[in-house]
């Protein structure tokens, strides 16, 4: 449908130049030459490029000093260098942590210390990651033959914030341990946004309680050993508050499953002490060889306030 009336533009019989009619939804500027469009501007625009730059040259590049660039391993004048301390000041002041997972930060570094002298440079620097529960529900899942599944769900103000896979034997053993924090998924692991700790697979629960044992023991005779939590977890004051939950459950999975979570709790437990140990021994051994051990302090109270040491 055509939107232009009908003799929306005439002719001008003296010129033939066509001219805007009334009711013209175009405007008056239709049927004009291009020079009757600039010949009411003050300045006509530029038909030829200026001769003359408009700007003032840019000024030369500069040149950055690589070698006054810090890699990795180097400190600020006046500062000392730790690696691999842990951090928890993330967990302190929460309300509801029962679960603390351990990230670290490889080829980067954090001021462990700046208040006091000399300041320390945490470099490999490891932050704790407190997951939040109010509540714990159960149900059963599938597990090999001759084991008992058992999935314990951790929520948050009615979200899930963790998932606990348990595997147990015949006689109560535990065979599979698991725990999968909400943020992680096969695409973000497979894309790094999720951290190794989000998801912690102990296919031989006792066995690796052994080994924390085994470096704990190692670690009080040697001062050359360190050790960063990455592969384990600590157990916050809230766990052991959680109420478990199970709907439907008959009598004899009900009492199956309540047994579950209190070896699960257990299992946690001793891991997060051991863990607690070697990373508070090996802080304690860096500050002391950097010379800063002032800020023990502060470090220990941040354990303390956030797992159970």
């Amino acid at each position: 449908m055509s939107l232009r009336q009908p003799n929306a533009a005439v002719c001008d019989r003296r010129d033939g130049k066509p001219k805007a009619a009334a009711g013209s939804i175009f405007g008056p500027a239709i049927g004009c030459g291009i020079d009757d469009l600039w010949s009411s501007m003050a300045i006509s625009p530029p038909r030829t490029p200026p001769s003359a730059p408009i700007a003032s040259p840019s000024p030369p590049p500069f040149d950055i000093d690589d070698s006054a660039i810090l890699s990795e391993g180097e400190v600020f004048p006046g500062e000392a260098l730790v690696e691999g301390v842990v951090t928890m000041h993330d967990c302190v002041g929460l309300d509801g942590v029962a679960l603390v997972r351990f990230a670290q930060e490889t080829n980067a570094s954090t001021l462990l210390l700046g208040a006091s002298s000399p300041r320390v440079r945490n470099y490999d620097y490891v932050v704790g990651k407190p997951v939040l529960a109010d509540a714990v529900s159960w149900k059963p899942m599938n597990a090999p033959d001759g084991l008992r599944g058992h999935l314990f769900t951790l929520e948050h103000q009615g979200r899930p914030s963790s998932r606990i896979e348990v595997f147990l034997g015949p006689q109560g053993r535990l065979e599979r341990v698991a725990v999968v924090d909400a943020s992680h998924s096969a695409l973000a692991a497979a894309s790094g946004i999720a951290d190794p700790s989000a998801m912690l697979e102990y296919a031989q629960p006792e066995r690796h309680l052994a080994e924390l044992r085994a470096l704990a023991q190692r670690m009080r005779t040697d001062n050359r050993i360190g050790y960063v939590p990455v592969l384990e977890l600590c157990v916050g004051e809230a766990l052991e508050a959680l109420p478990l939950g199970c709907c439907g459950a008959e009598p004899t999975a009900l009492v199956q499953a309540h047994a579950a979570w209190a070896t699960t709790r257990r299992f946690l437990g001793e891991m997060s002490c051991l863990a607690a140990e070697g990373a508070r021994r090996h802080a304690a051994t860096e500050l002391t060889q950097a010379g800063a051990t002032a800020g023990l302090g502060s470090l220990d109270r941040a354990w303390s306030e956030s797992v159970v040491v």
